[in-house]
């Protein structure tokens, strides 16, 4: 998509990601207490996290909370990502999904519940995510039970500090 407006200098284009990422800023988006079904969230696959430079290969947010019927879009910000669901970590009736590497994938969340997703290329480092999805506490015990077992070792301890997480949010 061509930008949509540009300034003097050459690196200072105004894309279609700035003016969605300010007003999102602007009017409190990205917060879990502002969902409405229909909106885009954006996910990006990233080689480091912004705010932590030293957490390698992950997803930003690693955790996103929508309404049914949202879409969100991830966006391969760093070459060498794909993003597909995670086995055995979706809620009863959600199909899996899968784009191919450094290919970014629009998926519309229909079926409430916690679906997990990865990272293939970097899934034994850890790189993994969540899409909370309305009552997502549905099937929490499921997702538990699958992760139970997880190796290698990061993956592991990345499984568990993002699932901390999510348990906190459903009040668990």
């Amino acid at each position: 998509m061509p930008p949509i407006a540009a300034r003097k200098g050459a690196n200072s284009l105004i894309t279609r990601r700035h003016v969605l990422f300010l007003f999102g800023a602007a009017t409190g988006l990205g917060g879990a207490s502002r969902l409405h079904a229909g909106t885009a969230h954006e996910v990006q696959a990233l080689n480091r996290h912004p705010e932590n430079a030293r957490q390698m290969m992950v997803f930003y947010p690693a955790i996103t909370r929508i309404e049914p019927g949202a879409s969100v879009e991830f966006v391969m910000s760093d070459r060498g990502h794909n993003v597909e669901s995670f086995p055995d970590m979706l809620p009863d009736g959600a199909e899996s999904f899968r784009s191919r590497v450094d290919q970014g994938l629009t998926r519309r969340f229909n079926a409430p519940g916690t679906h997990v997703f990865c990272c293939r290329p970097h899934r034994a480092v850890g790189m993994i995510g969540f899409v909370l999805v309305g009552d997502f506490a549905v099937n929490l015990d499921a997702v538990r039970d699958a992760g139970a077992g997880l190796s290698p070792r990061p993956l592991a301890e990345r499984f568990a500090v993002l699932f901390a997480k999510v348990e906190s949010l459903a009040g668990a």
